[in-house]
C-alpha cells in the first residue's frame, strides 16, 4: 500500500467502512464499526443505510433483535451488537465513569431502575419522569442515569418506530479480549490509521495503549512523518459525491482531520458543544454541509455549500438524498440549497 496524498488516505478509509461495497445487513455494518454513534438517532440509521445495500431499510433496523442502544467507547452513546456491548464494557471496567461524581447514590438509583424495567421494556421518556420523580430534576441529565444503569448492565436501549425503550440484559455474555484485539478490528474498518487516532476514537490514554497493543506483526506504512496501521489495502474507485451523517463513524474516528479537510477550517465540520457536522464529499474533498428536518413522513434536507457545486453534481446528490430518504420511510421529501452568511 502507498498512500502519497489525503485523497489517497481518504479513499482507503471510505472502500473499508462500506461506503464504495455496502454491507449485506445492518448487523454486519455496525458490528464491523464497532458500533455507530447515536447521539442522533436519525443521524445513526443514515449512517447505517448510507453502507447497507438499498434493498435494506429503516425497518429492518428497528427488527434486528442484536442491536442495542448502549454506551461505550468514549462513554458516549451507540447502536452497538450486544456481544461487543459486554466486550467492551469489560475492557473499561476498570475505568471510573464520570457519572459517578454526580450520582452518590448510584446503588439506590440501580436498585430503583432494576424495580421499574419489566420484561417488555419500558419508555425512556416515563423512565426518566419517574427517575427524576423520585430522585430530583436533575437526576438525569444527560441520561446520567441511563448511563449507570447500562455500564453497570442492568439496563440497555432499543430503538423502535415509537422511540427508544429501555430493556434489562437477562444473558450477560463476557468474553476474554484485549485491546489488541479491538484494535485489529478497528483498523479492518478504519483504516489506516495511527495510534493517536485509535486513542482518540477509544478515549483511552495513548500511553497506556502502547504498553498493551502489539504493532510489529501489523503492516504498516509512513505518510506525513505519522506510523499508519492497516489490515489490507484493497480500495475500488469510488463514485463522488459521497455522503456522511451527523456524527459519522469516519468523522469520529481520527484525532488527525486533515485526511478530510484539507486546508478547510476545522469548525465547518467540527462545531462547539462537540457538535459534528454531516457533510459531502467530491475528489477535492468537502463541498458542502447538509442539515435535515424529520417529522413523522416528511424530511427536509438542506445542503450549505462550502464551494462551487455544479448543476449536474447538484442533481446526483438530490437523487442520492432522495433513494436514502426512501430507506428511511420518509414520503415526502424535499431539498434546497442555501449559502450561509
Amino acid at each position: 500500500m502507498k498512500i502519497k496524498n489525503s485523497l489517497d488516505l481518504r479513499e482507503y478509509r471510505l472502500s473499508n467502512s462500506g461506503l464504495i461495497h455496502p454491507f449485506d445487513s445492518v448487523e454486519s455494518c455496525v458490528k464491523s464499526h464497532l458500533g455507530i454513534q447515536s447521539q442522533y438517532t436519525n443521524s445513526a440509521f443514515i449512517s447505517i443505510l448510507l453502507r447497507t445495500k438499498d434493498s435494506i431499510n429503516l425497518n429492518d433496523i428497528y427488527h434486528s433483535k442484536k442491536i442495542i442502544r448502549a454506551w461505550v467507547q468514549r462513554v458516549t452513546v451507540h447502536l452497538i451488537e450486544m456481544d461487543d456491548f459486554f466486550l467492551i464494557n469489560n475492557l473499561r471496567k476498570d475505568e471510573k465513569c464520570w457519572v459517578y461524581d454526580y450520582i452518590k447514590n448510584s446503588d439506590e438509583v440501580l436498585k430503583y431502575i432494576n424495580s421499574l424495567v419489566y420484561e417488555s421494556g419500558i419508555s425512556a421518556k416515563i423512565l426518566s419522569e419517574r427517575i427524576k420523580k423520585e430522585f430530583g430534576k436533575d437526576a438525569n441529565d444527560w441520561s446520567k442515569s441511563f448511563i449507570l444503569g447500562n455500564i453497570n448492565e442492568l439496563i440497555y436501549g432499543k430503538v423502535s418506530k415509537d422511540g427508544i425503550l429501555y430493556q434489562k440484559f437477562s444473558d450477560r455474555s463476557i468474553k476474554t479480549s484485549s485491546w489488541q484485539v479491538v484494535f485489529e478490528r478497528y483498523l479492518k474498518t478504519y483504516g489506516p490509521a495511527t495510534l493517536d487516532d485509535f486513542s482518540h476514537w477509544s478515549g483511552l490514554n495513548k500511553t497506556m495503549l502502547e504498553k498493551e497493543i502489539k504493532t510489529n506483526h501489523i503492516q504498516s506504512l509512513e505518510y506525513n512523518k505519522k506510523i499508519y496501521y492497516y489490515t489490507h489495502q484493497i480500495v475500488d474507485k469510488v463514485e463522488y459525491p459521497v455522503i456522511l451523517s451527523k456524527f459519522d463513524p469516519l468523522l469520529v474516528a481520527y484525532k488527525d482531520k486533515s485526511w478530510i479537510l484539507e486546508e478547510m477550517d476545522a469548525k465547518i465540520v467540527w462545531r462547539k458543544a462537540g457538535q459534528v457536522e454531516a457533510v459531502i464529499l467530491d475528489e477535492s474533498g468537502i463541498i458542502a454541509t447538509w442539515r435535515m428536518k424529520c417529522s413523522q413522513n416528511r424530511v427536509a434536507v438542506t445542503i450549505i455549500p462550502v464551494t462551487n457545486i455544479s448543476k449536474k453534481m447538484l442533481n446526483t446528490i438530490e437523487h442520492k438524498f432522495k433513494v436514502l430518504m426512501g430507506r428511511m420511510n420518509r414520503k415526502n421529501f424535499s431539498f434546497e440549497m442555501k449559502r450561509e452568511d
